[in-house]
Formats: structure tokens, C-alpha cells, sequence
């Protein structure tokens, strides 16, 4: 099996750090860590940065993986940045508090108002013609 590329992986870190900034855009908000890695990494040559072991080594530090191991699987087994997965859990925690109260309301005060006007401004479209569902067979069988 041949091993992926430093520019494939380039590659799918630009992907994913677009799929951030459009997360940032929805929340309303600015991540000044992901706007200079996209600022830095916009004029360079894709083959300069992958040869660049002192980037890797920043990009590396955020993630809580065992030393010498790079997990490349991003299409079952994403592994999330220790960052990421702080905030995830900071939410979760913050649920579980209160599940019956919060968890009634998360979709009317947080997802409803929040991503999808974020989502419809992005898209250009007014947000009563948007509608989110949990997966695509949800969303599939609503269309059928």
C-alpha cells in the first residue's frame, strides 16, 4: 500500500480548514489561528509547505496522537485536534447538566437561529427554505 502524499494531506487540511471557516462564519465568529494559517499557506507553493518540517511539527502539536503516528483516515475515523475535542466535550458537559431543559430547547435557541441563519447567509437564501436534518437517509426520505 502506498503511503499518501504530505500534498495529499495538504490538500485535506485546506479542505477541512475551509469546512472551519465556514463553522466560524455560521457562529459569527473570527479564528484568528485559522485565518493566518490560511493567510500563511494561500501564496505558497503546496510542494514548499509539505517539505516544511516546522510547520508540520505546529500542526502536529495540536492533536493528542501517539508520538510518531500521523492518522491520514479522515473519512471514517477523523481524528479531532485537542482543541476541537475540549470544546466538544465543554458542550457536552453543559448538556448533561441540565438534558431535559437543554436539550428541549437546543434546537429552537441554538441550532435554529444560529446555524441556519448563519448557513442562509452563507447561501444567500432566506432561512425558512432551508431544513436540517440529522443524516442524509433523514434527509433523503423527506425528500421522497
Amino acid at each position: 500500500m502506498q503511503r499518501p502524499s504530505r500534498r495529499t494531506f495538504l490538500t485535506t487540511l485546506a479542505a477541512g480548514s475551509a469546512a472551519l471557516g465556514v463553522v466560524a462564519t455560521i457562529r459569527g465568529e473570527v479564528l484568528p489561528s485559522l485565518d493566518s494559517l490560511l493567510i500563511n499557506l494561500k501564496d505558497l507553493d503546496p510542494d514548499d509547505v509539505a517539505r516544511d518540517e516546522t510547520f508540520w511539527a505546529e500542526i502536529r502539536k495540536g492533536f493528542d496522537l501517539p508520538p510518531g503516528v500521523m492518522n491520514l483516515d479522515h473519512g471514517y475515523c477523523n481524528p479531532v485536534s485537542r482543541e476541537v475535542f475540549e470544546d466538544l466535550a465543554e458542550k457536552a458537559k453543559y448538556v448533561e447538566q441540565l438534558p431535559g431543559k437543554r436539550l428541549e430547547t437546543l434546537y429552537e435557541d441554538t441550532t435554529k437561529p444560529k446555524v441556519t441563519g448563519g448557513l442562509a447567509r452563507i447561501l444567500g437564501v432566506p432561512g425558512d427554505e432551508l431544513a436540517l436534518t440529522r443524516n442524509a437517509t433523514e434527509a433523503l426520505d423527506t425528500v421522497i
